[in-house]
């Protein structure tokens, strides 16, 4: 009877759990804050749609396949904002429903039962995982390729699919290679000859669509995917980088999420006297810790560092920390047990409490993705889809105007790159004398300017000469405050017909 109880128990639990991981999912849909990626991500998914092909035809900073994904619901539907939430939103809610599994197949029902409350209380991770970024998506391989390791189909089939995921994540985001190494590394370990041929011809497969990407222009591949990352390091020498790593970079991953750390360290301490024996018999969820160290090393030696790189990774320990705490957990005396149960519960309240809510933004009086439709009505009034749009920061406005942008401004604000003409051409982006000829040639049909943008172009020697043509060529139609990412000015400009 009593282990009947205990069953319903975590059912209703783990009920309880999607019902508000699903509630927090639909938050973030309509009132999470605008970010900029959101804008050339939907943006490269419609040209690649178009025809065109990411470092050959536009830049692109991430290794190629989430436009090919993201791309099908602009096409079937509509270009939205909304669509590409909603396709985030369906793959972080597999990627949740399998980290159950996940969790029940090692840990049974207590051990998905917490997986479901700790997923369902990561609201930094959900808001992160809600708009259209590269997380959700690589979540959702990671995920795919621990459930497969740890499947019950034979070791052979087990470890192809694994590698297949595994590479999926990496043709999703470029750092995620660095946590397929130990998956992959296992699976030619395990396999006979014949199994290590078909692996190799999968990772070949694999590479070879992203080198016929990359190789027509190898420049602007190894821009995007390299320098526009490792630059954002300036001119810090080694010493300086290991510095900001441990005095900065560390410290404000432990300020982010002190309370995952903290349930870590318990496990760890906890069931330190038994680990030879959670490896022996969990040896593929090892695989995956490995697979998440690396990728969590890689992530904090990139040029650019921001909290949110790690989302995947503390997604991913959900199951493994639950397994963890269900099997630690009846071993323990009374005393112990408790202070499991309260490190675990302030997990949960701080999660929720101290998580993403902060990213919620009405500022401007409306839903975020309403303000930029707002703005994305005055530009489809005052142009035809033939015009083309000259924008930085605000690329939404492109989307859910469906209106073009002028050649290379693909990336919003790191379209912008200050080098010599040739080579932005070159790379697909635009610099001080690109932007001015386009304004002083009145090219584009509306102009679209944050305080983000006024900054980048008041760096350059253009500036006066950009500022001049134009209020000679173009007229203010408006101009609003509070307006996407950074609740910033935002003014639109349209070409003059009076001139």
């Amino acid at each position: 009877m009593w282990i009947k109880q205990e069953q319903y128990y975590w059912r209703v639990i783990i009920a309880f759990g999607i019902t508000l991981f699903s509630l927090n999912s639909v938050l973030f849909i309509f009132l999470g804050q605008a970010n900029a990626d959101e804008g050339w991500y939907l943006y490269a998914s419609k040209l690649v749609y178009a025809g065109q092909y990411p470092y050959q035809d536009f830049a692109y900073t991430q290794t190629p396949l989430l436009p090919y994904i993201y791309g099908i619901t602009q096409n079937l539907f509509s270009q939205s904002i909304y669509f590409g939430r909603v396709t985030s939103v369906i793959f972080s809610t597999f990627a949740y429903i399998l980290s159950l599994i996940v969790a029940r197949n090692h840990g049974g029902k207590m051990a998905s039962g917490i997986t479901s409350l700790l997923g369902a209380t990561f609201t930094f991770g959900i808001y992160y995982q809600s708009i259209t970024k590269t997380y959700a998506l690589t979540t959702f391989f990671f995920i795919l390729a621990i459930l497969a390791l740890s499947s019950n189909f034979k070791q052979d089939l087990k470890v192809i699919l694994s590698t297949i995921f595994v590479l999926l994540a990496t043709l999703t985001r470029l750092s995620a290679l660095f946590f397929a190494l130990p998956f992959i590394v296992y699976a030619f370990i395990t396999s006979n000859a014949k199994y290590k041929l078909i692996m190799v011809a999968i990772c070949l497969v694999a590479l070879s669509w992203f080198l016929a990407l990359a190789l027509p222009n190898i420049d602007a591949a190894e821009w995007g995917l390299l320098t526009h990352h490792s630059s954002q390091w300036g001119n810090i020498s080694i010493a300086g980088r290991i510095t900001q790593i441990i005095d900065f970079r560390i410290p404000l991953l432990f300020f982010t999420f002190p309370s995952y750390f903290i349930l870590w360290v318990t496990l760890f301490i906890m069931g330190y006297n038994h680990l030879k024996i959670y490896i022996k018999h969990y040896f593929t969820v090892f695989i995956a810790i490995a697979g998440l160290f690396f990728f969590a090393i890689t992530n904090l030696l990139s040029g650019g560092f921001y909290a949110e790189y790690f989302v995947p990774i503390i997604f991913i320990s959900f199951p493994i920390s639950s397994i963890a705490y269900t099997k630690i957990f009846h071993r323990q005396k009374k005393y112990s047990k408790t202070v499991m149960n309260v490190v675990l519960l302030s997990t949960l309240v701080l999660g929720l409490i101290r998580g993403g809510f902060y990213l919620i933004d009405i500022s401007g009086g409306h839903a975020p993705v309403d303000e930029i439709r707002n703005v994305s009505t005055i530009i489809s009034e005052n142009s035809t889809t033939r015009d083309r749009i000259f924008v930085l920061e605000a690329l939404w406005l492109a989307i859910e105007s469906n209106r073009e942008v002028m050649p290379n401004m693909t990336m919003a604000q790191f379209s912008f790159y200050d080098t010599d003409t040739k080579t932005a051409n070159h790379l697909h982006l635009i610099n001080g004398q690109i932007a001015l000829s386009y304004i002083e040639n009145s090219i584009p049909k509306i102009i679209i300017l944050t305080e983000l943008d006024w900054g980048i172009l008041r760096n350059t020697s253009f500036y006066e000469d950009i500022v001049a043509s134009l209020g000679k060529n173009y007229r203010l139609i408006y101009s609003d405050t509070n307006f996407g990412q950074n609740s910033s000015h935002i003014e639109v400009y349209v070409r003059r017909t009076d001139k």
